[in-house]
């Protein structure tokens, strides 16, 4: 897995422990060809009703809007891989 965590990118191996602290921007992704399984924790709890409801909107094909005012709901704010300089 790469994670970002901040303006750092870290390759993340088996057994990686990553710890991000509030209001850090943060992502991660599988950037091989590999299946990874990712283990995410919250405190406190709640957050993880974000991803039931992004479930559903999959689900039934929700469109761009539907799923801002979900982010918005849960200050999910998207931002845009740094530019190399």
């Amino acid at each position: 897995m790469e994670l970002r965590i901040g303006d750092e990118k870290h390759t993340a191996r088996a057994g990686t422990f990553a710890f991000v602290p509030r209001e850090t921007i943060h992502g991660f992704r599988n950037a091989s060809s590999n299946s990874a399984t990712l283990l995410v924790m919250h405190h406190p709890a709640g957050f993880e009703r974000y991803f039931e409801e992004m479930q559903q909107l999959a689900v039934r094909h929700g469109g761009r809007e539907e799923r801002a005012a979900l982010a918005a709901r849960y200050d999910m704010i998207p931002v845009p891989e740094p530019t190399k300089t």
